[in-house]
């Protein structure tokens, strides 16, 4: 299981809930999560759904609606933010974990920002980190950036500023990224 899913997971719920991955892949999450006790579901396009489409899960609504690694693939952010929004209950999380090699993480975070300001969610978290992939034959570095909010209970138009407070605090200037993690043998899966 994705370690930082692992520990979001641990330490903003109290019980096991209901959750969706967009994205699966092998299922791997789903079925850990699954293992933890939560209903979890996932779907990919190895299963037939393409995420760059509306998707609404039959299992809706969910307490945790994530993805590790899917965004950076996805050519409309505004459609796959509104596939968390519906499927994600109200008071609900999302985990957003993603690729951003190349692009300024202050641009992304202004861009990600203007995206869930016209939804019904409000980013509460934004990191940026840099891993390493340590594949034969393919060792680099990627740039990581991770996204967690919620659904707002009572919705209203314009939550940029609670997020623009988050951004301010969590981002000054340009941020150091760090070694935080590696990436274990096998494919590489995230840049592909």
């Amino acid at each position: 299981m994705n370690p930082y899913l692992l520990r979001f997971v641990k330490d903003s719920f109290n019980r096991p809930g209901k959750a969706l991955d967009l994205g699966a892949g092998n299922y791997g999450d789903v079925k850990s999560l699954q293992g933890l006790g939560w209903k979890a579901y996932g779907v990919d396009l190895k299963n037939g759904v393409d995420l760059n489409l509306v998707y609404e899960s039959p299992y809706k609504p969910f307490d945790l609606v994530y993805s590790n690694y899917l965004l950076h693939k996805i050519g409309n952010k505004v459609r796959f933010f509104k596939n968390i929004s519906h499927n994600l209950k109200s008071g609900g999380s999302f985990f957003v974990r993603y690729l951003i090699d190349g692009a300024s993480s202050k641009s992304e975070v202004v861009k990600i920002n203007q995206i869930v300001d016209r939804m019904n969610l409000v980013v509460l978290r934004f990191s940026v980190s840099r891993v390493y992939d340590s594949e034969s034959g393919h060792k680099h570095w990627h740039q990581v950036f991770t996204v967690i909010g919620s659904k707002r209970a009572n919705y209203q138009k314009g939550g940029t500023a609670v997020a623009a407070k988050v951004k301010s605090r969590t981002i000054r200037g340009k941020p150091k990224p760090r070694v935080v993690a590696t990436i274990g043998k096998g494919s590489c899966g995230i840049c592909d």
